[in-house]
């Protein structure tokens, strides 16, 4: 069985309900995430819970593939619509605080790198621009845009400084190369 998270399921009201209700019962678990505790917290059934994710262990993992093949479809629209690179940011960091929940959810719970990852989504648009060619300068830069936006992340996702942000992380992009491309060499 399958237990992956689709924009489909999630329409279903009774099916939303009980995601939330999971979700719910992981952060009052905080450190202790045994099936059983979930499960009373969440007021579902054992099966419920494997129904929907296959185990306690799965369920943040479910969460961080579900939102990063939802940002994968929004990037590829992006991409196709050849906008300018800040409007692309503008529409990551808008994307973030749309799922803030849930992100917080999978970083907590997961321990993933998220928005990092949700950076190297981004990657064809930041080389196809020409703005960087080097593969290394590409990973140092994606790992400072997500310094950034995990700062701005642990700030609430303050909405007044989307633009402030995603200014910041196209001069990033557009920068790279000639403020990073020194370190690369001498390594």
């Amino acid at each position: 069985m399958e237990h992956k998270l689709t924009d489909k399921k999630l329409r279903d009201k009774r099916y939303r309900r009980t995601e939330s209700s999971i979700i719910n019962a992981f952060f009052l678990a905080k450190d202790k995430f045994d099936t059983r505790r979930i499960i009373k917290t969440a007021k579902i059934s054992r099966s419920t819970l494997y129904r929907h994710h296959g185990g306690v262990h799965r369920v943040a993992l479910n969460y961080e593939e579900y939102i990063l093949s939802k940002y994968r479809r929004l990037s590829k629209k992006l991409m196709r619509k050849k906008l300018k690179l800040r409007f692309i940011c503008q529409r990551t960091l808008v994307f973030i605080m749309a799922n803030q929940r849930i992100i917080k959810f999978v970083m907590d719970f997961n321990n993933s790198g998220i928005i990092e990852k949700l950076f190297i989504n981004l990657s064809p648009v930041v080389t196809s621009s020409g703005k960087i060619e080097d593969k290394t300068v590409l990973d140092i830069c994606i790992k400072e845009m997500t310094a950034l936006v995990e700062e701005w992340f642990g700030d609430g996702c303050n909405k007044n400084n989307i633009i402030a942000v995603a200014n910041k992380l196209a001069q990033l992009i557009s920068t790279a190369n000639s403020r990073l491309i020194d370190i690369v060499k001498t390594k």
